[in-house]
């Protein structure tokens, strides 16, 4: 992934283990991955006058600012209301 414009190319692979073969690149994704900042941003100008997040934290997931977490891996639920 491109750190700069966040732009991505992922690719699924799959095995059959009946058959045992495998096969590479069945799925490509070529996307540019949004940050959790710029989701905020674009619901509050869509008119969503609340934008909550929720970050798992030990399997249970706690409201959380966007500007708190250094995690390189993270899953976070987005919660809007108007």
């Amino acid at each position: 992934m491109n750190l700069f414009t966040g732009e991505a190319l992922f690719h699924i692979h799959f095995k059959d283990l009946e058959k045992k073969r495998l096969y590479e690149k069945a799925f490509t994704y070529d996307w540019r991955m949004w940050t959790i900042p710029e989701l905020r941003d674009l619901l509050i100008a869509a008119g969503f006058s609340k934008v909550i997040l929720y970050k798992d934290m030990d399997e249970e997931f706690q409201q959380q600012d966007c500007n708190e977490s250094d995690d390189d891996s993270w899953l976070v639920q987005i919660v809007a209301a108007k």
